[in-house]
């Protein structure tokens, strides 16, 4: 870095001087001034033909003069002034400075430059570092480097939420030249934070700051702030059974009947939920029996919710809880007691003696939940009224009126009575009605006693039937199979007719309309054993081998090739025996007899009646 310079301009004998100074530095508006000068070098007073110089600074002319002829010049300084220079915006700055002159002649004789770097000019404040994430419970602080040591002012703000500057965040620091500054957030400040988040749980906060160098100069560093502690306050509510009917069963609307109660949820005024750190409260949430239901906050007002009936029994759950406008929440939960319960279950059916007769016989029975609270049952069944029936002749449409009959109720919840009879007239037919009702609800169930009919008759049609079932009925063209029922006298001594041995050997096979062999009912076919034609036999063929002799020689070996009678012979291939075609043939074999036709069975006796 220089703060003063200078460089020469020589030639033809003649030797002048530019130099300069630093004047001044402009931390705002980020330039220097300098002073500069040209002197000749000579003492006293010279006459000189003619003269001419020119002097630029960082590229801009600063002196000129024209000829002179004839004149005296002085040595010493020429020329003076002063000139403002401006830096790189980071505040470096290399200048250059240059000059020519001429002397007795017109021709230029003297010149030279010089370049020289300038002080640095301090720029912007920056900041360096800050917290990381943190709560609305912190505080938050911020590092920063001031290089050229001016006011500096700091300040918070919420960029997504809108909010600049947070009140109560800004504030001047000084002008050191580094350093770490701390908020200490006051109450208003933190509510200022807080109000401005009250409907979300965490955002942007911008720690930044600003120096005093001029321009729009600002620096920071962003964190992400978060709401903590912040569930609303909320301890109580209340339920009680709305089911007036279910809250005399049980004397206790806290307790409640399954598929009956039907609860009811007040959160009072005294006990509302309150938010906290400038959040609202959006509703209440109701969780039970499975179901989530909605109810509103108020702030001076009781609110309340009815739910549905309640589907489920045993010990539960019943929680409420206080959503904010963050989605905090607080729950309050209370154990309820659900009793298990259904609806009355009922057993009755009516029996003619002998199934003939008027007499007939109605049984009632059935069951009831007893809804137990502390070991104390609570459900019932009225002794005189809690059991009734009535009855019509089918086909009419007045019923008679209802008759009550005597009933217990008993440690297990069964229903207990006493078999009664009516006399029903046996040619017609009787639908009934009978209710059991408990302390809740009455159920019904209908069933009907049939017409009269023996044990045992003679059908129209001839058939003879035990209760309705007929006894051993058969038919011209039926056919059945026993294996003891070894005669048609047999067979005919239990289901009368006339009945003949069918199918003898041969195996039954459905009737298959369109089937040539199975088309029509009674056809027969088909054979016990079978001999294979040759057009039946599979394609097929034998092989015949060659004969082989003996290859024998002359035994004076005259001759060549020539064969004597041989010796052996045999079949098979070596390389002792040459191959002589011979024609052959295969031998026969297998008899020709028939083989077993038959599937594996088991026998028995087939009759079929023909009268």
């Amino acid at each position: 870095m220089a703060t003063s310079g200078s460089y020469g301009m020589n030639g033809g004998g003649w030797n002048s001087t530019f130099g300069w100074s630093l004047s001044s530095q402009n931390i705002a508006g980020n330039n220097s001034t300098i002073g500069w000068w040209w002197d000749a070098n000579w003492a006293g007073t010279t006459w000189v033909i003619s003269s001419q110089a020119k002097l630029w600074v960082n590229g801009s002319q600063v002196f000129a003069n024209g000829y002179n002829t004839g004149r005296r010049m002085y040595g010493g300084r020429q020329a003076s002034g002063s000139t403002t220079i401006g830096h790189n915006t980071n505040g470096t700055k290399t200048f250059g400075a240059n000059g020519e002159a001429a002397f007795q002649v017109f021709a230029l004789n003297a010149w030279g430059s010089g370049n020289w770097d300038l002080p640095t000019i301090p720029r912007h404040a920056s900041a360096t570092g800050a917290n990381g994430d943190i709560n609305d419970e912190q505080n938050p602080y911020i590092s920063y480097s001031n290089p050229a040591k001016t006011a500096l002012d700091v300040y918070l703000e919420l960029p997504d939420l809108g909010v600049s500057p947070v009140a109560d965040s800004r504030f001047s620091i000084g002008s050191a030249a580094s350093g770490t500054y701390n908020w200490k957030l006051s109450d208003t400040a933190r509510d200022a934070i807080r109000s401005a988040m009250k409907n979300v749980k965490s955002t942007k906060l911008r720690m930044g700051l600003h120096d005093s160098l001029g321009g729009d100069s600002w620096s920071w560093k962003d964190a992400i702030i978060s709401i903590i502690n912040a569930e609303p306050t909320f301890t109580d509510f209340d339920y009680y059974d709305t089911n007036t009917a279910a809250v005399s069963v049980t004397g206790n609307s806290k307790v409640l009947i399954q598929s009956i109660s039907t609860p009811k949820i007040t959160v009072k005024s005294a006990s509302k939920a309150s938010p906290k750190k400038g959040a609202s409260i959006s509703k209440y949430n109701i969780a039970f029996d499975g179901k989530t239901t909605a109810m509103e906050w108020k702030d001076k007002e009781d609110v309340s919710a009815t739910l549905g009936t309640t589907t489920s029994a045993g010990s539960m759950k019943l929680k409420v809880s206080a959503l904010d406008s963050r989605s905090f929440s607080t729950d309050v939960s209370k154990d309820v007691v659900v009793l298990p319960y259904s609806s009355p279950v009922v057993i009755a059916s009516g029996k003619r003696l002998n199934d003939f007769e008027d007499e007939t016989t109605i049984h009632i029975e059935g069951s009831i939940s007893l809804l137990q609270v502390n070991g104390i049952t609570k459900n019932a069944v009225d002794s005189t009224s809690g059991v009734k029936y009535r009855y019509r002749e089918q086909g009419t449409s007045a019923w008679n009126n209802w008759a009550n009959i005597k009933s217990a109720t008993g440690a297990n919840g069964v229903i207990g009575t006493t078999d009664f009879t009516l006399s029903l007239d046996k040619t017609k037919a009787y639908e009934f009605q009978v209710q059991i009702t408990d302390k809740l609800k009455t159920s019904t169930v209908d069933f009907t006693v049939g017409v009269g009919r023996p044990i045992l008759r003679i059908g129209l049609d001839g058939l003879c039937y035990n209760n309705e079932q007929p006894l051993m009925p058969s038919h011209i063209g039926q056919v059945i199979q026993s294996t003891t029922l070894d005669t048609a006298a047999k067979v005919a001594a239990i289901y009368g007719g006339t009945w003949v041995t069918w199918g003898a050997g041969r195996v039954p096979v459905g009737v298959a309309n369109g089937d040539t062999d199975f088309g029509t009912v009674n056809k027969t076919g088909g054979a016990k054993s079978v001999t294979l034609s040759v057009a039946q036999m599979p394609l097929h063929s034998h092989g015949v081998k060659n004969l082989r002799f003996k290859n024998a020689w002359t035994a004076t070996g005259t001759g060549s090739g020539n064969w004597l009678a041989p010796s052996a012979y045999v079949w098979g291939s070596n390389t002792q025996f040459n191959d002589i075609p011979i024609v052959g043939e295969t031998y026969n074999t297998g008899s020709g007899n028939a083989h077993s036709n038959i599937q594996p069975y088991t026998t028995c006796y087939f009759w079929r009646r023909t009268a």
